[in-house]
């Protein structure tokens, strides 16, 4: 009998001795629980900088690489002050129109470090896209009426006289007094024009282009910045002579005194072409040098075996359309 109440004596012992080894089990579990929790909620906030730097780049992809991988790192950082430049990585492809970021960062553990360990490393990826959208007139308000482009100088125009650039009249400025403003025209029936010279002396209405210019070409914009401008064809040019539809005349590009104000040119005459922002010589910015980078795009293409007008493909809006994740 005293045996049996000697064991039963020493159970209240073992019953402590399990619960205290139970206790530890738990806070262990506990601990690792608010450490795994922690490196959760970092990473779900690190998935969101990546995002909203990915869709910050997108907005920029057609400003070139650099400006978008710019974009994209200066508003991760923007969110979350402890990342740095060698967090983030980023791969933008203009010709897609996308861009990557990957942000990377050291949680530190609270209870795990019991255990031997310190931390660990979080990582979060994101793509975004700036869908290309249809191009509806979006150009330089003037034509080019003497520089031929396919020329072996590939410099649309600097400071020459009357007769190479004339103003579209039919023109509206969008996205007004912003950094996303742009010229869209009205080509579709012909190219209503005004003869004019190129550093803007006469025939060029200030007052309407002002308010566009000021905002379209920027210096930073300068050898960066991608432009469309309308031109007389080469085919055109070569030939030496172009017809004005309202008043049924043919024109000498010799004799430019001979055009008027508010001749029209037909759509099968002129053709779009691609160039670079080089700079621009006077302060109304109506003297404009560019540089041709080898893409024409026929507007009026009356080919009959490809009789489809000829857009550029790779458009994308200024400051248009809305950017996308799209990873």
């Amino acid at each position: 009998m005293e045996k049996i109440e000697k064991c039963l004596k020493h159970e209240g012992g073992q019953v402590l001795v399990l619960a205290a080894l139970l206790m530890t089990v738990l806070i262990g579990i506990a601990a690792l629980a608010v450490d795994i929790g922690m490196v959760a909620v970092t990473k779900s906030k690190l998935q969101n900088d990546a995002d909203a730097a990915a869709l910050a780049g997108a907005m920029e992809i057609s400003s070139g690489k650099t400006k978008a991988e710019e974009a994209a790192k200066l508003y991760a950082k923007a969110n979350d002050s402890k990342l740095e430049d060698s967090n983030i990585k980023t791969k933008a492809d203009t010709g897609a129109r996308t861009i990557e970021v990957v942000c990377t960062k050291k949680v530190s553990y609270t209870f795990a470090k019991v255990l031997g360990f310190s931390n660990t490393e979080v990582s979060a990826i994101a793509v975004a896209e700036l869908p290309a959208v249809q191009w509806t007139g979006d150009a330089l308000p003037f034509i080019n009426i003497t520089f031929d482009y396919l020329n072996t100088d590939p410099m649309a125009w600097t400071n020459a006289g009357k007769g190479l650039k004339g103003t579209v009249t039919d023109f509206y400025t969008r996205n007004s007094g912003t950094d996303n403003a742009y010229f869209e025209l009205e080509y579709a029936d012909g190219l209503t024009i005004k003869e004019g010279f190129s550093n803007g002396e006469s025939g060029l209405d200030g007052s309407k282009l002002s308010d566009g210019l000021d905002y379209v070409l920027t210096d930073e914009d300068k050898n960066i910045k991608k432009v469309y401008i309308f031109s007389l064809s080469s085919k055109v040019i070569q030939s030496g002579e172009f017809t004005v539809n309202n008043r049924k005349k043919t024109i000498p590009l010799n004799k430019l005194n001979q055009l008027k104000n508010n001749d029209v040119i037909d759509p099968y005459q002129f053709v779009l072409i691609e160039c670079l922002l080089i700079d621009y010589k006077d302060s109304n910015k109506h003297d404009i040098e560019l540089k041709y980078l080898g893409k024409t795009y026929d507007l009026g293409n009356n080919d009959p075996s490809n009789p489809l007008p000829d857009y550029p493909t790779d458009y994308v809006r200024p400051g248009g359309g809305s950017t996308r994740l799209i990873k």
